[in-house]
């Protein structure tokens, strides 16, 4: 199946629009993350066991989730931009 550029420009736009979306809500739990994370390192004896259960709670979990996806969505507007570039190049008979 192909694509033409305007259809992969447009489909960056939506995968920088996820991203930002991502960012805001990833930005807001680690807003909270300190002082939830001194609460629950109070009852532990490391700061491993601490992030252990950290993840273990929502927040973390979504924080994992959302860093996660994101990484994903680097990636994939990458490749939407070498695409781009090779589309240019090509119409610029520089490829």
């Amino acid at each position: 199946m192909e694509h033409s550029p305007r259809q992969i420009a447009d489909r960056l736009l939506d995968l920088s629009a996820e991203f930002s979306s991502y960012t805001d809500r990833l930005e807001k739990i680690l807003m909270e993350k300190p002082t939830v994370w001194m609460k629950i390192r109070e009852g532990c004896k490391s700061d491993t066991q601490a992030e252990r259960e950290w993840q273990n709670t929502e927040m973390g979990k979504d924080e994992t989730k959302f860093k996660l996806r994101l990484k994903a969505l680097e990636k994939k507007m990458s490749a939407a931009r070498s695409f781009l570039k090779v589309a240019s190049d090509e119409a610029h008979n520089m490829y």
